[in-house]
């Protein structure tokens, strides 16, 4: 029936109208085809009723080109995420040997010197070989800030990090676009193959809820024009010539009985 080809053509588009695009997802990769982990939960902005700090780099290298207008760009990823990002490039400590002191004091600076819990520091330790050795980077979470940047938050976090670090962008350039592309990222929710599934499941029910439908409507539609036409016969044929295919089939089987009954007589 063309009714139901109709409808199955109205649902696909509808479908495809409806379904998540990939494309708000992006980018899926990074400037060097590197793969971006998924993000797979839907992460809620963090409200803390502060105002952004523009007060947010350290520069203690003085690898910064200008803090000013870096500070200005990391706003973004304060207004996508609620969360106040905090930079700190910390010139080398001889007394820090290994990645477990250089976290504790990461952790032991956050609680010195932010004075919330709605903070997410980034600290560079810088090595003796300033210019050419890379020094250990680590994150601090404040204690409201876990709920956004958790494990798979942070891993998207140093997969942008470790190739914008090493790409030809400037120290400036290569932390804002890392915080942007993280924003971007976490706080929207990939559109994984579970999901994809989940949209031909439902397109195949509403597919067949709509044909069973339609199969039903059109039944209706042909009993009642069979009726309409039905009644329109009777209505407009003299009652002489009228001829009801019933009365008709026990008319005639009275007929037979009679003339059966006649034969039996001779």
């Amino acid at each position: 029936m063309p009714l139901i080809g109709i409808l199955a053509a109205l649902v696909i588009f509808l479908l495809i109208f409806m379904m998540p695009s990939c494309s708000n997802n992006e980018p899926n990769r990074n400037d060097y085809n590197v793969t971006v982990p998924e993000s797979t939960y839907n992460r809620t902005k963090l409200d803390s009723g502060l105002p952004y700090d523009s007060n947010c780099i350290d520069d203690q290298l003085g690898w910064f080109e200008n803090r000013t207008s870096a500070a200005k760009r990391l706003k973004v990823f304060y207004d996508k995420t609620g969360i106040q990002p905090y930079i700190l490039f910390a010139k080398y400590n001889p007394k820090l040997t290994t990645d477990g002191e250089k976290q504790a004091w990461a952790r032991e600076w956050y609680d010195d010197h932010i004075d919330n819990e709605d903070t997410l520091l980034f600290v560079y330790f810088a090595e003796q070989d300033v210019d050419n050795d890379v020094g250990y980077m680590t994150l601090v979470n404040g204690k409201h800030v876990s709920s956004i940047m958790d494990a798979q938050a942070t891993e998207i976090f140093w997969t942008y990090l470790d190739e914008y670090w090493f790409s030809d962008r400037s120290t400036d350039d290569a932390i804002v676009a890392t915080f942007d592309s993280t924003a971007d990222r976490i706080m929207t929710k990939t559109t994984t193959r579970n999901d994809v599934h989940k949209w031909v499941i439902i397109a195949v029910i509403v597919i067949g809820v709509l044909a069973i439908g339609a199969v039903v409507a059109w039944m209706l539609i042909k009993r009642k024009r069979e009726h309409e036409q039905y009644v329109e016969r009777m209505v407009t044929t003299p009652l002489d010539e009228a001829r009801d295919p019933i009365l008709e089939k026990y008319d005639q089987a009275d007929h037979n009985d009679q003339v059966g009954q006649e034969q039996k007589g001779q």
